[in-house]
């Protein structure tokens, strides 16, 4: 997109987001509430992950399936398709998921 294309600058503070409109030289900038201001979906519901599980010097994948959506950093469901069970993982990539290992903490 070009620069003189651009009518609005946006600038998201706190949950709102400032519009500085630039036809209408708007002075103070007029503020606006946004409801749900999100982070981009890397992992889909339905999509197969890769999860990952990282020990010291070792790492392990299986392949998993996300029960839910997720963004980088986020908790999600997933099914193991070998062993059929759900555990919860963190995003930390498109189709990817860390776990860890049963009583431990997820590690990236």
């Amino acid at each position: 997109m070009k620069a003189e294309e651009l009518a609005h600058r946006r600038q998201h503070a706190a949950g709102r987001v400032l519009v500085y409109d630039q036809a209408a030289a708007v002075d103070p900038p007029v503020e606006a509430p946004v409801p749900h201001l999100q982070q981009p979906q890397v992992v889909t519901k339905g999509s197969l992950v890769t999860m990952v599980l990282q020990q010291k010097s070792m790492t392990l994948t299986a392949q998993g399936k996300a029960l839910e959506a997720g963004s980088d950093g986020q908790v999600i469901r997933v099914v193991n398709t070998m062993s059929n069970r759900t555990v919860e993982a963190v995003v930390i990539g498109p189709n990817q998921v860390s776990v860890s290992k049963p009583g431990g903490t997820v590690l990236n």
